[in-house]
């Protein structure tokens, strides 16, 4: 959903693309979030020695989802924009260092919401 919403407005890439054609464009992108969650969550695994860290909330395990989300967004934008000139953005991106906010939060809040929702449905 925040690859749509985004991908819509704030990348020049999506403007002019047809309905069909940015479905096939955002798709590969929120599959690749997906592998990186889980990546983020196998090592997490490692780190925290427990199959179901996120299950047990503290400030480590926050720090640990948004900081890794966030380097790796911001490694991914800066090699899209920089250096295999991917994508661009719109003139509504908000940037910070050149590189867009929207990404970078959008990774950290969809882990943060993911793992959340996982942990309820596993207290259930």
């Amino acid at each position: 959903l925040w690859e749509s919403l985004h991908g819509a407005w704030l990348y020049e890439c999506c403007q002019n693309l047809t309905a069909k054609l940015f479905i096939l464009h955002i798709l590969p992108a929120a599959f690749v979030d997906a592998l990186i969650l889980s990546a983020i969550y196998l090592v997490g695994i490692l780190i925290f020695s427990d199959n179901l860290w996120f299950a047990n909330s503290n400030k480590n395990k926050f720090i640990y989802i948004t900081s890794s989300t966030i380097v790796i967004a911001s490694l991914i934008e800066y090699h899209a924009l920089f250096i295999a000139q991917k994508w661009s953005y719109t003139s509504l991106m908000p940037t910070i260092f050149e590189i867009g906010v929207s990404p970078l939060i959008q990774l950290a809040a969809t882990s943060l919401i993911t793992f959340y929702f996982v942990k309820k449905m596993l207290l259930k």
